[in-house]
């Protein structure tokens, strides 16, 4: 939490307050929010909680679910999301997809098992179903931000995706940059300082104690 407003009746007041009785983390820097995720993750990784090298492309390896969800905006239709299905399809050997996404692929000889209809159309099976069935093991999802329906959309499924923890990423760079790395990076790539280093050590002035 980062606003402006000082003082007992500003909503950064009332919000810290009861943080504090509550005794919820709150932050009112980014740079002492990444500090603390960083000591958690540390410690996560420590007690055996978070694998140390465990990488997206070996996560996906270890999954039992076998398919890949995919729904990408016509403007966002590329040669690198061309490239990032024909990587994951090597995974995961089945594809769903929406109407435009599954005949984007069929251009290319990339066939997807399954058109998954979207939720706001209400017709059939929408993802939703494959993730609460345990069918779903990746999940790109890229919209038009300005698509009241697909904003609404992707909100669900995010939703729906992080209770199942299911990778999902909105955007092809960062899907295919995940599936590159050779190993896991921290959240946050800046280690946490210690206190003394954010305090430079002051001397006096040799002339200061001869007075």
């Amino acid at each position: 939490n980062t606003p402006l407003g000082k003082g007992p009746l500003s909503d950064n007041y009332i919000i810290r307050r009861q943080a504090i009785v509550r005794k919820i983390p709150c932050f009112t820097t980014i740079s002492a929010a990444a500090a603390a995720v960083n000591a958690i993750e540390a410690s996560m990784k420590q007690k055996g909680f978070l694998a140390e090298e465990e990488t997206l492309s070996q996560r996906l390896k270890k999954s039992l679910e076998l398919s890949i969800f995919m729904s990408v905006d016509y403007k966002n239709r590329n040669e690198k999301l061309v490239s990032l299905v024909r990587i994951l399809n090597q995974i995961k050997p089945q594809i769903l997809a929406t109407k435009g996404t599954a005949v984007f692929f069929n251009t290319y000889g990339i066939k997807a098992k399954e058109v998954v209809p979207r939720i706001s159309d209400g017709k059939g099976k929408s993802i939703i179903e494959y993730i609460t069935r345990d069918k779903v093991a990746f999940i790109l999802n890229v919209v038009d931000k300005k698509g009241e329906r697909a904003a609404s959309d992707a909100f669900i499924i995010r939703r729906a995706a992080i209770n199942k923890s299911i990778p999902y990423f909105t955007t092809i760079e960062e899907a295919l940059m995940e599936l590159q790395q050779k190993r896991q990076l921290p959240l946050f790539p800046k280690r946490i300082k210690k206190l003394q280093e954010y305090h430079v050590p002051f001397h006096f002035p040799k002339s200061f104690y001869s007075n």
